[in-house]
């Protein structure tokens, strides 16, 4: 099942993006991470099945809420298949959602793990997710996908 959820469109218009889920996000980066620190966690599961598929992931699924065995977003890029463990916090991300992913890695077939947040993890963290071969997205990841969107919007408009 294909997602292509209308709630966060990233489209930017006039130096703004319009409503994502009754939020209006400027074009700033760090205003849009603002907004993202306030989300519910199925509306983060939800934004960031958004941003993977306008930064070219396909086939992007959010899982359903309660026996998602450690899975809140599959998708896939490059013929690769992926399992996302969302984390929207306001502290340090622990290991925990490295042995989650993992779990939904094999539940759903997928070749590689990542743990996605709007925070930052631990050194505990990262020490087991190289030990688990699984990848870690901060803060500074999630911008970088938020602002490489932003980055094709303008491509567009100029090459119109």
């Amino acid at each position: 099942m294909e997602l292509y959820y209308g709630i966060a469109y990233l489209i930017e218009k006039k130096n703004k993006y319009k409503k994502y889920d009754g939020l209006i996000i400027e074009s700033d980066t760090l205003e849009i991470l603002n907004q993202v620190d306030q989300f519910e966690g199925l509306q983060f599961e939800e934004f960031v099945a958004e941003i993977l598929y306008k930064n070219g992931f396909r086939e992007v699924e959010v899982t359903k809420g309660s026996g998602d065995f450690g899975a809140d977003v599959i998708a896939k890029k490059n013929n690769i298949s992926y399992a996302f463990q969302c984390k929207r916090f306001n502290s340090t991300i622990g290991p925990k959602p490295i042995g989650e992913v993992l779990r939904g890695m094999r539940k759903y077939n997928c070749e590689k793990g990542i743990v996605i947040t709007n925070s930052y993890f631990s050194n505990q963290a990262i020490k087991e997710s190289e030990i688990c071969n699984i990848e870690l997205w901060d803060r500074d990841k999630l911008s970088y996908l938020i602002q490489n969107i932003k980055n094709k919007s303008t491509e567009k408009k100029e090459k119109s």
